[in-house]
Formats: C-alpha cells, sequence, structure tokens
C-alpha cells in the first residue's frame, strides 16, 4: 500500500477490506465513488452499479462472467504452456474468476498440445480437500457439476471430444477436468 500512497495523489485509491456485500453497497450509495473496477459475476456487478446514487455518471471496468484465454504461439515451449495452462485452469477447481477457460492454440502444434495437456489433467490427483496431493477436490457449489457436465455434452454433441482418460466424469460432486477439443 506504501506504493500506491507514494505514487498517486491522496485520495486517489481507496482499499477497504471487509465482506464484498458488507463494505461495497454502503461505499457506492455515498456517491463518491468516481471510477470502480469489478471482476466477478454480471448479477453482481449489477447490483453494485444500481447501489450508486448516479450511475450514469460512474465509469465502470467490469470483467463480468470471464471466459479468460490461454494462447499459445507456435514457438511456445510446451513443456512450460501445458504446465501453465493446467495450473492457470485448474487451481481452486478454477472456481476464481481469472482461471482460463478457453485455451487458443497455434494449429501447427495443436495436437502435440492437446495431447500433453490430457496427459497432465487426467494425471492431476483427485480426492478431498484435506487429503495431501490432492488438487481436484469436490466443486463447492451443489448445482454446479450438473452445469458442468451438461456443458461438455452440449460441446460433445456439437462434434467436440473429451480427449483426456476420464474427463467430465462425476462422482458426487467431484468432477474429472474435462479436456474437450
Amino acid at each position: 500500500f506504501e506504493v500506491w500512497a507514494e505514487a498517486l495523489p491522496k485520495g486517489t485509491l481507496s482499499f477497504i477490506s471487509g465482506s464484498g456485500r458488507a463494505t461495497v453497497p454502503p461505499v457506492m450509495r455515498t456517491g463518491l465513488v468516481d471510477v470502480l473496477g469489478f471482476i466477478g459475476g454480471s448479477k453482481a456487478g449489477d447490483a453494485i452499479l444500481k447501489e450508486h446514487p448516479a450511475p450514469h455518471r460512474l465509469k465502470a471496468f467490469l470483467q463480468l462472467d470471464a471466459k479468460n484465454l490461454g494462447v499459445v504461439a507456435p514457438d511456445a515451449d510446451l513443456d512450460v504452456a501445458v504446465g501453465q495452462c493446467v495450473v492457470g485452469s485448474t487451481s481452486y477447481n478454477g472456481q476464481r474468476c481469472t482461471a482460463i477457460k478457453l485455451i487458443l492454440v497455434h494449429h501447427s502444434i495443436a495436437d502435440e498440445f492437446v495431447r500433453r495437456l490430457a496427459s497432465a489433467v487426467a494425471a492431476l490427483p483427485r480426492g478431498l480437500p484435506w487429503e495431501e496431493g490432492v488438487l481436484i477436490t469436490p466443486l463447492p457449489e451443489p448445482k454446479k457439476p450438473a452445469y458442468l457436465a451438461e456443458l461438455v455434452g452440449d460441446a460433445v454433441a456439437k462434434g467436440a471430444r473429451v480427449v483426456n482418460e476420464g474427463g467430465g466424469t462425476l462422482a458426487g460432486a467431484l468432477m474429472t477436468p474435462a479436456v474437450v477439443f
């Protein structure tokens, strides 16, 4: 915080800690917020904007319901690219707004990249959060596994295929990540 305090005029940037649902609405209702940066869901973004007394004057930078891309160029080190795409898409079970949802790969390396990615994802240890070394755990929202299975099914119905062993399988709330190509 000291860096920001030294670099910007007083009052330019404010940090507020606490539950977003408890802290953001009262701050927005003051009308003192001129610029809002928000990353999250569209329902939450709409609710925040509606709290401001003059939403038409509010400058808003919103990243809502993101489908963040990983981009793999033809000269990429495939081991590094696969490793980063696995971490970027599966940490916290992909349940974060900055998780990679789509990966664009140059056609000249696509087959090899997909082969390596499928192998790396299939090797991720699955289980309960308190088990040693587990990286894929049950999803936290009761309806999320069925929703994700529906998305995989839709992609397959439209010509895609699941290329990793066990990809998209469910065991209660535990879903094996699916590499869909």
